[in-house]
């Protein structure tokens, strides 16, 4: 489900004279950003309503078809359209990747913007009766908003104190999100990305097979919950909380050193293990992306939960 906010379309239009419109989707609050260029993945980011965000601006082509489909694309750049991704397959399927792309005149690059049928007949309609929104800068997503609809006490988590997660291999990078991927970030105690509220309402009937209580990681900024990766060397996951889906429950180890450091694992395997990719470079940076991976005994596997 996505809101199409089109208040800027009065004075935002794009070569052709179409409004410009932004995308939010309503699960994550996040809105569709365009792409760093042609042939590259479009990617996602806060949405806040009152700053005027180009790369955040879409627009409509004309009517392509007796569908009624047209072709989206940059506001401020026309040539470059929302295009599903092929690869080396010749039929869009589940799960193919969006990015933008030259137009090539193909069923992959037209779209239809349509009302749900629940929005249509007595839903809630765009900006009317919305409980989750919570002041102009956030009016489709909040930590408020993903709790109170998925666990009745998870909306209080917001009056909770928050926590920041740093990994030892380098206390100055924080876990925070980035275009609703896991990622370490330089520390920064002001960006809500890098806060996360800890719920350990659970603990004492979830345990790991050592004993040590489950808990969740709530995201302030997206109120996305941490999630297990499909597997091995996979990277971690963000999803809506829940509070019957285990596959949101952590778990913390014993101390491994003097400093406090602990592995954090998924509570139902505890043989794996979060861990910062590294890749081909050595030493840990601004961007590494989290994932799951059998214990290796490396600074790049523990680490510290504390107060801001």
């Amino acid at each position: 489900l996505w809101y199409k906010d089109d208040k800027f379309g009065s004075n935002v239009k794009d070569e052709e004279g179409f409004p410009g419109f932004a995308l939010v989707n309503k699960a994550t609050g996040l809105a569709l950003k365009h792409a760093s260029g042609a042939t590259q993945l479009v990617q996602l980011e806060p949405f806040k309503a009152n700053e005027f965000d180009k790369s955040l601006i879409w627009s409509e082509g004309k009517v392509i078809d007796n569908e009624g489909y047209r072709a989206i694309r940059m506001a401020n750049d026309i040539h470059l359209n929302m295009d599903a991704y092929l690869g080396d397959r010749p039929q869009v399927q589940d799960g193919n990747e969006i990015g933008l792309w030259e137009w090539n005149s193909g069923n992959n690059q037209i779209w239809k913007i349509s009302p749900h049928w629940h929005e249509k007949h007595g839903g809630h309609k765009f900006g009317e009766g919305r409980s989750d929104c919570h002041g102009d800068d956030c009016p489709y997503s909040s930590s408020h908003t993903h709790h109170s609809y998925h666990s009745g006490h998870a909306s209080n988590l917001s009056k909770e104190p928050t926590v920041k997660i740093c990994c030892k291999a380098d206390p100055k990078l924080n876990l925070s999100v980035r275009f609703d991927k896991v990622v370490l970030a330089k520390a920064d105690p002001y960006d809500e990305h890098q806060h996360w509220f800890k719920d350990d309402k659970f603990g004492s009937n979830v345990k790991d097979e050592e004993g040590f209580p489950g808990f969740a990681l709530v995201n302030k900024a997206t109120g996305l919950a941490l999630k297990h990766a499909c597997g091995a060397t996979q990277p971690v996951q963000l999803a809506c909380f829940n509070s019957n889906d285990l596959s949101l429950m952590w778990s913390e180890s014993k101390v491994i050193d003097n400093e406090g450091y602990r592995r954090i694992r998924m509570f139902n395997n505890i043989h794996l293990n979060m861990d910062v990719y590294l890749g081909d470079h050595p030493d840990i940076q601004d961007g590494n992306k989290i994932v799951l991976w059998e214990w290796k005994n490396g600074d790049n596997q523990i680490w510290k939960i504390s107060s801001h």
